[in-house]
């Protein structure tokens, strides 16, 4: 049946930014990108990636006077990791005083949320009137896709507001994403861990995945390596030493280490040893605070620091790169001066950060979380999360949703043992598994606990009858699928808002309550 709950796009819109008229301009310019091929959204992707390219992406730059060629990058591939580290990188940067862009998929409430300013989400205005821009240069009989628009109508907007320096999100694989476009001044790129996803377009192996996302290195650009599995590891460096790329690598080069938590923030240590760009040893970043979960988000981190640092990095290597921000040689070393990280700025970045939509705390009483781990190896750090901060909360109840191209018994193997009871449901998305299918693939796993595996319920009426459940001193984690907490994201936050949508939410769960007693 169809959810009671389930805003349409212009209604989360406004629920996600009251301060900005969302105007029928925006409406149409959303509605008119929907009827583009959008493989996030149908699953239909072409046949190996030979069928991507970033053809139609030059094209389309060239057309509106190649708006990425004012501005620094970043490029951030991976299988798992990539958008938090994305966030992290941005929110040092804008910390460091750089007017700083940040380009991520995919979105959880509105499509605006991927094209970000200084952490600001692109208003309505902006978002429709690049649109028209990009529509405009579009020829009749050409048809970019749904993701190509937006990364054109991002390197756009960032150029007309003046960004110095963009982090932008790789949406899948790397050598032939619409992110990974040839004019781009790449200051650094990460690589961070690869695993099996995608197979049908990137390669079954982690040897041809991990080649597709080395496809985003540049010529004696920095590299910036999170760790990987043996196979991925010598493919990329491989490639790296072809490119003569100078190689920071997350364990080896660049360590952290964790000391706890303390006040619900992780405690670190950062500390660089001798590198490979031979500069002298730097003294270590200690006891710093890190508002993100998980021991997973350290290596993020690290990594996140390195790009964000990658201007001084630059800086070291060829002083080339920064000829056109710096007259002469004297103005270069100051800038190599300034553009060094300070503790200070490192803790205003991260110690309150939020990433949406990873592991992030939506509700009290019960502990209500949602994370948009989606594959075993997002699944494990997941699990491990789980286990480190929840493991005192009783009962445990998970709601999961995935879509049927994913590895579904792998994450579940890997994610259900964690919980007391497991609701499966579906989201709106094309792509979604069934909920009968998935608590099948469940029970093959697990037997023995059939009856704790549920199945048939909306994503609203699941997540309430969970909390239900769950009581004051329980937990709910909403996980499997980001379209799925995407839905639900801005309900459960609209509680806190007192927004009419979760005063019904309020509503909605009372009733289920009372149906329980």
């Amino acid at each position: 049946m169809p959810d009671p709950l389930r805003p349409a796009a212009d209604e989360k819109a406004e629920l996600y930014t009251r301060d900005e008229p969302v105007t029928d301009e925006y409406r149409q310019a959303v509605a008119e990108l929907e009827q583009h091929t959008n493989y996030e959204r149908d699953g239909n992707y072409p046949s190996g990636a030979g069928g991507l390219g970033t053809a139609m992406m030059e094209k389309i730059l060239a057309r509106l006077d190649s708006p990425e060629r004012r501005y620094y990058a970043v490029i951030i591939a991976g299988t798992k990791g990539k958008g938090s580290t994305a966030y992290l990188t941005a929110s040092l940067l804008t910390a460091k005083n750089w007017t700083t862009g940040l380009f991520t998929s995919p979105h959880l409430d509105t499509v605006r949320e991927r094209i970000k300013i200084n952490g600001a989400t692109v208003s309505p205005a902006k978002f429709a009137a690049a649109y028209r821009r990009v529509k405009n240069v579009v020829a009749a009989a050409e048809r970019p896709t749904y993701f190509e628009l937006l990364t054109a109508m991002a390197l756009l907007i960032f150029a007309e507001a003046g960004v110095g320096l963009a982090v932008l999100e790789v949406g899948l694989g790397g050598r032939l994403d619409a992110t990974n476009v040839a004019a781009l001044s790449v200051l650094a790129t990460a690589i961070m861990p690869v695993s099996l996803d995608h197979t049908e377009i990137l390669g079954d192996t982690v040897e041809k995945i991990a080649a597709e996302k080395a496809g985003v290195l540049r010529e004696r650009t920095l590299l910036v390596l999170a760790p990987q599995p043996p196979a991925a590891r010598a493919v990329i460096l491989q490639r790296a030493e072809r490119l003569q790329c100078p190689v920071l690598e997350i364990g080896r080069d660049v360590l952290i280490t964790r000391h706890g938590v303390r006040d619900g923030k992780q405690i670190y240590t950062l500390d660089f040893g001798k590198q490979e760009l031979d500069r002298e040893p730097r003294r270590a970043y200690e006891n710093l605070p890190l508002g993100l979960a998980g021991a997973h988000q350290l290596d993020n981190a690290a990594a996140a620091f390195c790009l964000a640092d990658s201007p001084a990095q630059m800086l070291e290597l060829s002083q080339d790169k920064f000829l056109a921000l710096a007259a002469t040689v004297g103005q270069w070393r100051r800038m190599q001066a300034e553009t060094e990280m300070m503790p200070a700025e490192i803790e205003w970045a991260w110690r309150d950060l939020v990433v949406p939509g990873r592991f992030e705390t939506v509700a009290a009483a019960p502990h209500t979380i949602i994370d948009g781990a989606h594959n075993a190896a997002s699944g494990w750090a997941l699990a491990e999360t789980l286990r480190e901060t929840c493991a005192g909360y009783a009962p445990k109840i998970a709601v999961v949703g995935m879509s049927r191209d994913k590895k579904i018994a792998e994450f579940l193997r890997v994610v259900a043992p964690f919980f007391d009871y497991v609701f499966f449901t579906q989201s709106a998305n094309g792509r979604a598994a069934a909920p009968e299918f998935l608590r099948e693939e469940a029970v093959k796993l697990f037997p023995d606990r059939a009856e704790r595996f549920r199945a048939g319920w909306t994503p609203v009426t699941a997540t309430l009858a969970a909390q239900v459940l769950a009581g004051e001193r329980g937990l709910v984690c909403v996980t499997g699928s980001f379209y799925l907490i995407g839905e639900l994201r801005m309900l459960l936050l609209a509680e806190k808002f007192g927004a009419p949508a979760g005063r019904e939410l309020t509503a909605l769960r009372d009733e289920i309550r009372r149906a329980a007693e």
